[in-house]
């Protein structure tokens, strides 16, 4: 995002894909599956941009294990 721009009220699927580095049918399904707030306009999804960043921190983070041997 660029520092100069106001944060976004909705986004589109191809946005938040963009955004999140997730597939567009993972974001399909959990829009489908209530996990990410959205509502449709039309035959467009508009994504929560809240939620979706809700959503994508919701997951567990990725822990590197460390490569010492002892």
């Amino acid at each position: 995002m660029n520092p100069h721009q106001p944060t976004p009220i909705g986004v589109s699927v191809a946005e938040a894909t963009r955004l999140t580095s997730v597939s567009d049918k993972e974001i399909r399904d959990a829009v489908n599956a209530g996990e990410i707030p959205a509502f449709r306009r039309g035959r467009r999804i508009v994504i929560d941009y809240a939620g979706l960043s809700n959503w994508l921190r919701s997951h567990p983070p990725v822990v590197e294990q460390s490569t010492k041997s002892a």
